[in-house]
């Protein structure tokens, strides 16, 4: 049992007076706190004066890859790039067990370091990845959220599994360590791009069956919204033309022609897709629905306000 104390001037809100906050810490728990030094210590707690210092929770991490460790920093061109030439070669070492240890028992070691004592975390496909991160987890009593990721598509054989393969080892690992302490599962499909629809409706399965396990959010979706759910602004537009011919003699007349496009003058916004007939490109400014760019779900361009046009030709 440790007691954490801090002697600190709170200022005119307490009258200039000096209060002294006790926390009470236990096993990673806060028990109590107490204003005015009201509370007793236990008679075999051990006093740590934090005057000067501040005390802050955990920071929670919620996406991060623990057997990627040993890769950050690897030069890739593109995501696609990494993965292929550092984290997939990384990855099929975590077949091993004892490399899946030490790697765990470092990941946790950084963690704690820096201030975060959650994460939600993505193992391999190898259900050993995530037997050694629950169990170094549940050695330090960590809150943990990890899963074993569901690929079955688009990787090296030695990380892939099949739609039922994926169930049955997802399913397994839940039933062995969901609720063990303080730690929780997450069902983790990888990438859109990576599993097959018979394995994301697999994955689907598992989350009906366990509605409490947390389930990871595969890149290239958008939370739990359906595919082509994305709606961008509506369009209002009227165009309008006039023209009228007048003779002039048996031989000529003239045609005068009066034009206008959004004869209202209404603001469109550009949407998610170009005019009807037009390519979507830059040109339009479309909506961008790429996850990498700043401008990703944002409207950021307007298409032509009234525009006016006047003609006229001679007939003959």
């Amino acid at each position: 049992m440790r007691v954490l104390s801090y002697f600190t001037p709170i200022g005119a809100m307490m009258r200039d007076a000096r209060c002294r906050m006790k926390v009470i810490v236990s096993a990673a728990v806060l028990i109590a706190t107490a204003c005015g030094g009201n509370k007793p210590a236990p008679a075999d707690a051990r006093k740590i004066d934090l005057g000067g210092e501040t005390l802050l929770p955990g920071f929670i991490d919620t996406h991060i890859h623990y057997p990627q460790t040993r890769v950050i920093g690897s030069y890739g061109a593109q995501l696609l790039d990494w993965l292929q030439k550092y984290t997939f070669v990384e990855e099929q070492k975590f077949s091993d067990r004892g490399h899946a240890d030490v790697v765990a028992r470092f990941f946790l070691d950084e963690m704690f370091r820096q201030g975060t004592t959650t994460a939600v975390v993505y193992c391999t496909v190898r259900p050993e990845s995530v037997d050694a991160f629950f169990a170094e987890s549940e050695r330090r009593g960590a809150r943990m959220i990890a899963g074993k990721c569901l690929m079955d598509r688009n990787a090296p054989a030695a990380l892939t599994d099949t739609p039922q393969q994926g169930y049955d080892e997802s399913k397994a690992l839940i039933e062995r360590w969901r609720g063990r302490g303080r730690l929780d599962y997450a069902i983790t499909p990888r990438f859109a791009i990576t599993s097959t629809d018979a394995q994301l409706q697999a994955a689907g399965a598992l989350a009906r069956e366990y509605p409490d396990a947390f389930v990871q959010n595969p890149v290239g979706t958008y939370g739990n919204v359906g595919r082509n759910a994305e709606r961008g602004p509506g369009l209002f537009n009227f165009d309008l033309a006039l023209n009228r011919t007048f003779k002039l003699s048996e031989r000529f007349r003239l045609q005068a022609r009066a034009e206008a496009f959004n004869i209202l003058n209404h603001t469109n916004f550009v949407g998610a897709f170009a005019p009807a007939g037009q390519p979507a490109g830059a040109s339009f400014g479309t909506l961008s629905t790429n996850l990498s760019s700043s401008n990703f779900g944002q409207v950021t361009g307007a298409y032509d306000p009234r525009i006016l046009q006047f003609a006229m030709k001679v007939i003959f």
